[in-house]
């Protein structure tokens, strides 16, 4: 009797399981968080960024409502910190037909996940951490379920990549699979009690008070304007003895190179950039003495 009682909730817990994972999660519209790490290993690393997305409020542009997504973290990029907080676009449901679509502050709407695909079939990858290398389109091999919180989302594989019913990609929210030596992750995901992938730690948002402050007031200072920009942008510093510009894209690829040959005459330290053959996406500004470096990171649009 019992071994039949075993069985009974067995195939009760199997079915409850399958009606979860069958159930639609849509992403959400408030309350959550997405951490990302952003390594480049070409100087060890030669890029480092920790930063978060998060949710704050709703915007309506045409005839939708987009939550309003924030992207905020911190930058270190080989020697100093730099805390960064700006507007990276609009995000909607469509969940009739378990599609999201997000709008960046410097493109037209697309899609950005769509969960309505079964397997076979061929997915779109529109992502907008670097617009110069996407889209592309990948295959659907195959369709599984994981368990979050007390709910089951679908997991969606192609290759050996994954995204997830409700949370987005293993990159990112809106980040796609990185370049040459550039690596980036999902560290995690919270939304309300829900945490990915380890339901044992929290997902704590990053604050400015995490940069070391003190120790940066010794070092060259840095200021991007406007940030972002399109094509045309001012460098400001307090270091009269700047030697040289850089500008790497997401790749650790140099895009732009400019020496300063006589920095003591430049009034207030201000020096106007012109990126106009520049494709839009995300750089890394370096200015560079004899002593310090110091890089922020730059938007073009």
């Amino acid at each position: 009797m019992k071994k039949y009682l075993f069985l009974f909730i067995g195939i009760l817990f199997f079915v409850n399981a399958k009606a979860q994972a069958w159930k639609y999660h849509p992403m959400p519209d408030s309350n959550a968080v997405w951490r990302v790490d952003l390594t480049n290993m070409t100087c060890a690393p030669f890029l480092y960024a920790t930063y978060q997305y998060t949710l704050e409020g709703d915007s309506i542009i045409g005839s939708y409502t987009y939550s309003k997504v924030y992207k905020s973290g911190i930058t270190s990029i080989c020697t100093g910190q730099s805390y960064f907080s700006n507007y990276a676009g609009g995000m909607r449901n469509d969940t009739i037909n378990k599609k999201v679509y997000f709008v960046c502050p410097a493109c037209s709407e697309k899609i950005l996940y769509d969960f309505s695909l079964n397997v076979g079939d061929t997915m779109h990858v529109n992502a907008f951490w670097d617009t110069s290398i996407y889209p592309y389109s990948v295959i659907i091999g195959s369709i599984d379920s994981i368990l979050i919180g007390n709910n089951f989302h679908k997991q969606y594989n192609y290759g050996a990549d994954v995204f997830i019913e409700g949370v987005g990609s293993l990159y990112g929210l809106i980040e796609g699979p990185p370049g040459f030596e550039v690596g980036l992750q999902l560290a995690c995901f919270t939304h309300n009690a829900d945490i990915y992938p380890n339901t044992n730690t929290s997902c704590p948002l990053i604050t400015p008070q995490e940069v070391n402050i003190p120790e940066l007031q010794n070092k060259t200072t840095l200021e991007l304007s406007p940030n972002p920009n399109n094509g045309s942008f001012t460098i400001t510093s307090n270091n009269p003895q700047l030697k040289t510009i850089h500008i790497y894209n997401v790749l650790g690829e140099e895009v732009f190179h400019s020496e300063i040959r006589h920095p003591e005459l430049v009034e207030g330290q201000k020096f106007e950039i012109i990126t106009n053959d520049l494709p839009t996406g995300i750089y890394f500004v370096k200015v560079s003495s004899e002593k310090e470096v110091l890089t922020k990171m730059m938007v073009k649009q």
